[in-house]
Parts: C-alpha cells; sequence; structure tokens
C-alpha cells in the first residue's frame, strides 16, 4: 500500500510516505555578519538568517545556535565556514546531537587568511525533540567570516529524506 510501520518510542503505526520526489522537510540557515570566535573550546555558531524553515527548525530569537528536530526521520546535514586569521592554525568543525553525540567532524591543519571548509552530506537518523548543533574550535584567534545573498561563507543546513 505504499506505507511503512513506524514507532517514535510509543504505538506503532502505519504511515503514508512522502510524495514521489521526496521531503520537502527542511532549512538553510545562515550568518550574514561576521563574528570573534573565542579560542580553545568548541563553540555554537549564532545563525541569525533563515532561508529555508519549513517546520520550524530554528529560532532566530532564542537558542539561535541549534535546530530542534521536529519530525523523526532520516536527514542530510551540511555545515560550512569561512575563517579569518592571519596565522596558520588547527580548526575543527563538529556536528553535536543533544550536545553530546559528536557524529560529523572535518579538521582542518594550515591556515593562512579565509580557509573555507565543510562538512558535507552527512546521513543520520534523528529522533523529535532531538537538537543539532554546528560548533567550531579554533586554536588562535579567528573571525567566523559573514555574508550574504547568493554565496553564502557560514551555513548551516538540513533536508528529512524520509522515515
Amino acid at each position: 500500500s505504499g506505507q511503512t510501520l513506524e514507532s517514535t518510542g510509543g504505538l506503532p503505526t502505519w504511515v503514508t510516505g512522502a510524495a514521489a520526489g521526496g521531503s520537502t522537510s527542511g532549512w538553510i540557515i545562515s550568518r550574514a555578519s561576521s563574528a570573534s570566535i573565542s579560542t580553545g573550546a568548541f563553540i555554537g555558531i549564532n545563525w541569525l538568517e533563515e532561508e529555508l524553515d519549513t517546520d520550524n527548525y530554528h529560532s532566530t530569537v532564542t537558542a539561535s545556535s541549534l535546530v530542534t528536530i521536529t519530525v523523526a526521520g532520516t536527514y542530510l546535514f551540511t555545515f560550512q565556514c569561512d575563517l579569518q586569521s592571519s596565522a596558520a592554525d588547527v580548526s575543527i568543525l563538529r556536528l553535536l546531537e543533544n550536545d553530546s553525540t559528536s557524529f560529523g567532524e572535518q579538521r582542518n591543519y594550515g591556515g593562512g587568511d579565509s580557509p573555507i571548509f565543510s562538512i558535507s552530506a552527512i546521513r543520520r537518523f534523528a529522533t523529535t525533540g532531538a537538537t543539532i548543533t554546528p560548533t567550531v574550535l579554533v586554536r588562535t584567534a579567528n573571525v567566523l567570516r559573514g555574508s550574504s545573498g547568493a554565496l553564502q561563507l557560514a551555513k548551516f543546513s538540513g533536508w528529512r529524506l524520509g522515515p
């Protein structure tokens, strides 16, 4: 019948799948302004602009450094940023679920001005209510470079692929 049996911890129920072409549930958030990044600890980025947010995953007012999963399912995550520094540095991007479980990491060894790096195509099942926080760690002082328009240097997105 095209249905799948799903459970989010309660009674299993039959659910009709998304229409052909996949889900349209997701978000694209970014940061237009630059921000200083402290050193020696993972910090969340306050995402201040929303290009797309179909199911109220994100708020620019409260807890703007994370998204809250509103529809359980398998998601595809991407995270990118541009760090300005005059020195060679070690920088790490990390995706955290519920502020504790790391499920994606990208390390950049090198430096100079504006190394752009990203975590792309991380596929993971997320439950309703889970929080996903993209974080950055730098060894020396850095600036997260913001931008707006077609080319966004700091961006975090997620798409629900299905159950």
